[in-house]
């Protein structure tokens, strides 16, 4: 009994220092995006925020000029095979960017107020 309670300490520490070597010797970790719209830019992983992100990059790339209309939620949902409620969502994504405004039930306005982590994001 006292030689298996041995071996497993001996193996337990040499897991141990091969571990630490291990990670020494690795490449560092890539930084994770450190909120969700970096991470929404970055890697957009639903159709809601892949269509969010396009609307972003036409948003800041000066498409659509300030104060301007988005095309409403059924146009969007049509041109992108898409159903009306993910378009909503993904309205709803650049609302909370600060990107777009607007009341329910029009089509969503866009103006120069949004704020520059929106517009830095990438």
């Amino acid at each position: 009994m006292t030689t298996l309670r041995v071996y497993a300490a001996w193996v337990a520490e040499a897991d141990q220092r091969a571990a630490a070597a291990l990670a020494q010797r690795g490449p560092a970790r890539p930084a994770a995006p450190t909120d969700d719209v970096e991470r929404v830019l970055c890697r957009p992983r639903s159709p809601r925020e892949r269509l969010a992100v396009e609307l972003w990059e036409r948003i800041v790339g000066g498409e659509y000029a300030a104060g301007s209309h988005l095309p409403g939620v059924k146009a969007l949902a049509v041109e992108r095979g898409l159903s009306p409620s993910t378009v909503k969502r993904a309205l709803d994504l650049l609302r909370e960017w600060g990107l777009i405004f607007g009341v329910e039930g029009e089509r969503p306005a866009f103006g120069r107020q949004y704020h520059s982590r929106a517009v830095t994001g990438r």
